[in-house]
């Protein structure tokens, strides 16, 4: 959906995706590496502009551009998403991230927007489903103290290929425990990279 909220960290933000983002949603999408657990796009602006156009029409959906500054003229890092959320029931789903190999943003940008969840949209939980075999993000929210609540047989089709996924958890009450390792591993990571540069 159409939207105005913006999250400001140390190192990234979070603002609106619009229609100027559609060649870089294209360019990270396009990359086989990176989206070995994605369903495919198509790689015509076009099509990615119908498909935003389908976005800013659905209702609890917040999709965000990862940048490394809040102003114009700032680098997009990736994209991450709050969507599916329920006012009836208080979950969101969290997901659709897809960032820029070294680019150092993934700690910051899922503290930021687990942030836009629970202290903007006062969600009581927000869950996460993640293909099996993508081990990397699910040692991940292991980590970060989120639940590993239920599995799910068959759940994802990418490319006529059927995979399981498991659903992670992470409740209102948990909130501030994550936030807390989040903050130290975003610090380490932006420590990391200015070692580097």
């Amino acid at each position: 959906m159409r939207h105005n909220y913006h999250m400001t960290g140390r190192h990234v933000s979070l603002r609106p995706v619009d229609d100027g983002d559609a060649d870089a949603i294209i360019a990270l999408r396009s990359d086989p590496e990176r989206t070995r657990y994605l369903p495919p796009i198509s790689a015509r602006r076009e099509d990615q502009l119908a498909w935003l156009n389908s976005y800013y029409a659905r209702e609890g959906d917040y999709y965000f551009a990862v940048v490394d500054s809040p102003g114009p003229g700032s680098k997009v890092y990736g994209f991450i998403s709050v969507y599916n959320v329920d006012e009836k029931d208080g979950g969101a789903q969290w997901g659709r991230v897809i960032l820029q190999p070294g680019s150092g943003a993934f700690p910051e940008a899922t503290l930021l927007s687990y942030a836009f969840a629970f202290e903007t949209l006062k969600v009581r939980y927000i869950y996460i489903k993640t293909i099996a075999e993508n081990t990397a993000p699910l040692a991940f929210h292991d980590r970060c103290g989120l639940e590993r609540f239920a599995c799910h047989k068959n759940a994802f089709t990418i490319n006529g290929r059927r995979f399981d996924a498991v659903e992670h958890r992470l409740d209102r009450n948990g909130w501030p425990a994550a936030r807390i390792h989040l903050d130290r591993m975003a610090a380490d990571r932006a420590t990391t990279l200015m070692r580097r540069g």
